[in-house]
């Protein structure tokens, strides 16, 4: 029997419903950046194919293929609206996810809270943009509203998957110390929670330890990311 889930680079995969799953992208942020008078040329956005990409070839390798992808919110960066780099980077990036899809695959949001103003651009693309999606068991959701995610609107949910906090863990070598996006999986409130790394390659994101102390995250699992790789290590 295959395993429910399986973590892929920055991502989570679903074998039985052949669904990738991933968060927190921050499209247009150079845009943004370059607003506020900051200058960057780090080409956040081919890195970010790139990262989804060496994931479609790992599980084409594998014998997989995908038909639903959920983004976990935050496809876009800028909050009081849209900018025009962000929006056709939006399209560009959802083309090039369609072209990656199985047969006449679908995508879906989970909308994040830095997504306002997205929902008209994507659902002209017939992409679903939801507030939540319950799977069986698991529920998706970004994770801005994650205080009431065990309520009982959700009584048959045990396994909650989200993104927005982007979990990091820090390794030290001797005098070295460096910092890895990871996925943080253990209990909370009676169920199960799989925090997502963000899939912005620019930032690393938030220590583990301040997320497990918040939280009050028990029985923690960490699974580190392999920078530019799809590999990811149980520690």
């Amino acid at each position: 029997m295959k395993r429910e889930y399986i973590f892929v680079g920055k991502a989570a995969f679903f074998p039985k419903e052949k669904m990738l799953v991933f968060a927190d992208l921050h499209l247009g942020y150079e845009e943004q950046a370059v607003g506020s008078g900051r200058f960057l040329h780090l080409r956040i956005y081919e890195q970010i194919k790139k990262d989804i990409g060496m994931i479609f070839d790992f599980l084409k390798e594998k014998e997989e293929v995908v038909e639903k992808i959920v983004i976990l919110g935050d496809v876009k960066h800028e909050f009081s609206g849209i900018l025009g780099g962000e929006e056709r980077e939006i399209l560009r990036f959802v083309e090039y996810l369609k072209g990656k899809l199985a047969f006449d695959g679908k995508i879906i949001l989970v909308k994040g809270n830095h997504d306002n103003y997205v929902s008209g651009i994507l659902k002209r693309k017939n992409i679903g943009v939801v507030e939540k999606m319950i799977a069986g068991e698991n529920l998706f959701i970004h994770g801005d509203e994650l205080e009431n995610a065990f309520d009982v609107k959700n009584k048959n949910v045990k396994r909650i998957f989200l993104g927005h906090i982007h979990p990091a863990v820090v390794l030290e070598m001797g005098a070295k110390k460096e910092r890895y996006k990871c996925f943080l999986v253990g209990k909370y409130k009676g169920g199960e929670i799989i925090i997502l790394p963000s899939f912005f390659p620019l930032v690393e994101g938030i220590d583990i330890s301040a997320i497990e102390k918040k939280l009050k995250i028990k029985n923690k699992k960490v699974y580190v990311v392999v920078p530019y790789s799809v590999e990811v290590l149980e520690i």
